[in-house]
């Protein structure tokens, strides 16, 4: 969504605050949306932990 932005006014406008989005960022947001709630939000960090807690346990 960032690299539309940048190439984008409209979307650009709207990220900081202000405006609506124009149909490919629309598009684009509502990718991001289902994404994150499929779960693939989880970062590198979230990944990390869970191996740590499956080599050694809860501490």
């Amino acid at each position: 969504m960032r690299d539309h932005a940048e190439r984008c006014p409209p979307c650009a406008q709207a990220l900081r605050g202000g405006g609506k989005l124009c149909s490919d960022g629309e598009r684009l947001a509502e990718d991001a949306r289902r994404h994150y709630e499929r779960g693939k939000h989880i970062t590198a960090e979230d990944r990390a932990r869970r191996r740590e807690l499956e080599r050694w346990g809860p501490r």
